[in-house]
């Protein structure tokens, strides 16, 4: 009796731990998970006058915003007002978007520190700087497929979700009315980490080649001590002609807010260093941007000075949050052209903001999971020196090493170090020859497995580039006049006025080279796709007949052709010209697309979906290649692998219209209530909820049959 009485206590006790030790797991669990939700924020905010439905066009303004209303009807009648706000938040961080702001990042605040990370406006104050007027500052605005763009301070597309491993996101983006691309910008807080991960999507859904560029531009407070943190040796400052050595040109140091007197933007050149931030000696406090130097090269710094002509802008934009500048990271190099990016090319990667503090002046390098400064005291009273190693992390590591080598010899290894995400830790290193550590100090952390999360060299370059492109001074411009210039010298300025938005101009250089050369295809080209554009198909036939007498095995052609045919109706003719430029070696996704979608009209829906799956097979993220595969198999008769094949478009581009209405599409066709319902929801509240929504999904609907 004895024994079993003791052995029933036991079994007893080891459940209730159990138990208790679940419930604990769970509270844990639970208090790591990132909230998301939707609420509101009450802004005191500038009322706008009456919108202008009739912009100015490219005679007056070169910047095309039709068919979006001009918002240059700026008031000084101040009110309250409320707006859509969604938040996410962890233990570290909690963001503030407003999705009837451009989706912009209008808050991110750091919770351990208690202060914002970037610069806050408290009151929505428009100024005359995006492109169709009004504008505001602060927090963190995206611009795509141009700068402060025809989105700004305008309802955009969201959503947000809960992720199965305890993460949260909140997805922005919007159709651009005026070249038909498509963006997006996932925003994402995770447990136990104190970045914010933001992944971009930009997507030409078009069939023709689109101008575009990114940036993502940050506002930060513009203080005596703020200094711009940015790894780079040369820098443009917004010219064709001129390259500045940075920080300091011609005795300023530009570097430094407080030195710089009037309205400067500087470009990175060369640099080949993955992060860059700002940084405040008085509070021992900044932030950090990192993505990878391959994808985001673009490095811009911004402020309009401290003379008068620069602080004049802090009152137009704030009432009392006082200046402020921008840190900028794009896709590009600089902002002096757009670029072309391919008909159905998708583009994405992943960038990082994070908050760092008690750095002792700045850091040397930075990675999504920490930022580090090497900082070289003097020598102490005992003639010995020492450096200090400061760690800023933004993520927990336990069991990390820490090696500190000068040349090959090893000054010291600190393991198993653990770090905490904002909780910056301090390591010294005592050195015989301070001198040869400004020259030689090496060091590598790694994680418990052994993987490098950050190295950083002193020897190395500061932007980490040995073979730059350029030096510094004025840059050699070809400025030989017009008739100077061969045919394709001439359509290559022609090209190059496109990129920097001088369209009209552009088009009179393509007709000047075809009186010089009747048949110079790129020419015959640009200008067809301009007469596909304004719907005049036998323009555009007439130029694409006169390209294919002088090439016709040009797959360029041969692609171009088709998109003008089917435009025109014709689609047997548009189906060989597409075939003749695959036969030919031409971009193989868009013209499969293309096909796949001509044989959605023809009701060839088994076709259509080998076509659609063989242009898959080329471009997997294609949201509206697989959104019309989703609507070849619902045509078809296969419902069940069409809504799958629906949410796989949803998941690559939650907010894409054609894809979530597919999705709602292909439900109803199910015939599964629970689910109709909810995709009818998604749809309303993602994109439905402006009339934009549904005319852009009925339109990509209509376009592929």
């Amino acid at each position: 009796w004895f024994y079993r009485s003791k052995a029933m206590s036991l079994k007893k006790f080891s459940i209730g731990f159990g138990l208790a030790l679940l419930l604990v797991v769970a509270q844990a669990a639970q208090a790591a998970k990132v909230r998301v939700w939707e609420g509101t924020i009450n802004i005191p905010t500038y009322l706008l006058g009456p919108e202008d439905p009739n912009p100015q066009f490219p005679l007056v303004n070169s910047h095309n915003i039709y068919p979006y209303t001009a918002l240059d009807d700026l008031t000084d009648n101040r009110q309250p007002k409320t707006y859509k706000a969604i938040y996410l938040e962890n233990d570290y961080l909690k963001a503030t978007i407003l999705p009837q702001m451009d989706g912009r990042l209008y808050s991110l605040y750091n919770k351990v520190a208690k202060r914002e990370v970037f610069y806050r406006n408290n009151v929505i104050k428009y100024g005359m700087v995006g492109l169709r007027g009004a504008w505001i500052s602060g927090g963190v605005e995206w611009n795509f497929p141009n700068g402060h763009t025809t989105d700004t301070v305008s309802p955009v597309s969201s959503r947000f979700r809960q992720n199965p491993d305890g993460s949260a996101t909140v997805v922005v983006g919007d159709v651009d009315q005026v070249s038909g691309m498509h963006w997006e910008v996932a925003m994402t807080l995770r447990p136990g980490v104190a970045h914010l991960e933001q992944h971009v999507t930009l997507f030409n859904s078009t069939p023709l080649p689109g101008l575009y560029w990114w940036w993502a531009n940050a506002a930060v407070p513009a203080t005596q001590d703020m200094r711009f943190i940015y790894p780079m040796r040369l820098a443009n400052p917004h010219s064709h002609t001129q390259i500045w050595t940075f920080p300091i040109w011609k005795g300023v140091n530009y570097s430094w807010y407080k030195d710089i007197h009037h309205a400067t933007s500087l470009f990175g050149v060369d640099v080949h260093r993955s992060f860059f931030g700002a940084y405040y000696h008085k509070s021992d406090d900044g932030v950090v941007h990192v993505a990878d130097y391959h994808e985001v090269p673009g490095k811009k710094t911004w402020t309009w000075g401290v003379a008068g002509d620069g602080l004049i802008w802090t009152h137009l934009l704030t009432d009392n949050d006082g200046a402020y500048n921008e840190i900028q990271a794009g896709h590009f190099q600089t902002q002096l052209s757009q670029e072309f990016i391919a008909p159905q090319r998708v583009e994405s990667w992943t960038e990082y903001w994070y908050p760092v503090a008690g750095l002792g002046g700045g850091f040397v390098e930075g990675t999504p999971q920490m930022a580090v400064n090497v900082v070289y005291p003097p020598l102490s009273a005992a003639g010995k020196s020492s450096v200090v190693l400061a760690v800023s992390p933004a993520v927990s590591l336990h069991a990390a090493k820490i090696e500190v080598k000068l040349g090959s010899e090893t000054l010291k290894d600190f393991s198993p170090v653990s770090f905490e995400p904002l909780a910056t830790k301090k390591f010294t290193i005592p050195v015989t020859n301070v001198a040869a550590a400004k020259k030689q100090l090496d060091v590598t952390i790694l994680n418990a497995e052994g993987k490098t999360l950050l190295h950083w060299f002193a020897g190395a370059p500061v932007d980490g580039n040995p073979n730059l492109s350029v030096k510094p001074g004025v840059q050699k411009v070809n400025r030989k006049p017009d008739n100077q210039l061969s045919a394709e010298e001439l359509f290559l300025r022609g090209v190059n006025n496109e990129k920097e938005g001088r369209r009209l101009q552009a088009t009179q250089i393509y007709k000047e080279v075809l009186k010089r050369d009747p048949g110079y295809v790129p020419a015959l080209l640009k200008l067809a796709e301009q007469e596909y554009y304004a719907a005049d198909f036998a323009a555009a036939e007439g130029l694409i007949v006169r390209a294919q007498a002088r090439d016709g095995k040009d797959p360029r052609v041969g692609y171009l052709t088709g998109v003008i045919y089917k435009g025109a109706g014709k689609m047997a003719l548009a189906q060989d010209a597409f075939w003749s430029s695959l036969r030919f070696g031409g971009a193989k996704a868009p013209a499969l697309m293309e096909l796949g979608e001509i044989a959605i009209r023809q009701k060839e829906y088994a076709r259509a979906a080998k076509l659609l799956r063989q242009a898959l097979q080329y471009n997997p993220d294609d949201g509206v290649a697989l959104s019309d595969l989703a609507a070849a198999l619902r045509l078809g008769g296969h419902l069940k692998e069409a809504a799958e094949v629906a949410g796989q478009a949803v998941e690559k581009m939650p907010i894409l219209p054609y894809a979530l209405a597919e999705q709602w599409r292909a439900e109803a066709a199910l015939g599964n209530s629970p689910a109709i319902q909810k995709s009818a929801e998604v749809f309303k509240r993602a994109v439905g909820y402006r009339a934009q929504g549904y005319l852009e999904a009925g339109q990509t609907s209509r376009h592929a049959g």
